[in-house]
């Protein structure tokens, strides 16, 4: 009995399954025995050798790379343009305040006149 069941661990299993992929109520559903109604079978396939799965890998890596350099570029034109945008607010800023300034200025300018007029009346009210 043992050595029969030794024997069945040892000897290389051939399983010949096949898988159905079936329309149930409008919804797929996999089973191993033929559909009822609507159906197919669905292939199986080997797995990947061990070339292909070091292409895999490869090309894998290599997308990984592409990404990385492709996020990389984004980031750095998103920070050429923020570093522009705050260039802009800089020198807008500088023009408002140069504005305002030059308004103050004008409002000063006003107001002087204005006391010397006021001043000037009084002086002529004196005599």
């Amino acid at each position: 009995m043992n050595k029969l069941m030794i024997a069945m661990l040892i000897m290389p299993f051939h399983v010949n399954a096949q898988v159905f992929k079936c329309d149930v109520h409008d919804k797929k559903v996999y089973q191993q025995k033929p559909c009822a109604g609507k159906g197919d079978v669905v292939a199986i396939d080997a797995p990947p050798s061990v070339q292909e799965q070091a292409a895999a890998r490869a090309r894998l890596e290599t997308y990984k790379r592409n990404k990385a350099e492709q996020a990389m570029v984004a980031q750095a034109r998103w920070d050429k343009e923020r570093l522009i945008r705050a260039e802009e607010y800089k020198a807008d800023a500088a023009y408002r305040n140069a504005m305002a300034n030059r308004l103050q200025a004008a409002q000063q300018a006003r107001q002087a006149r204005a006391l010397e007029d006021g001043n000037i009346l009084q002086t002529y009210r004196r005599y």
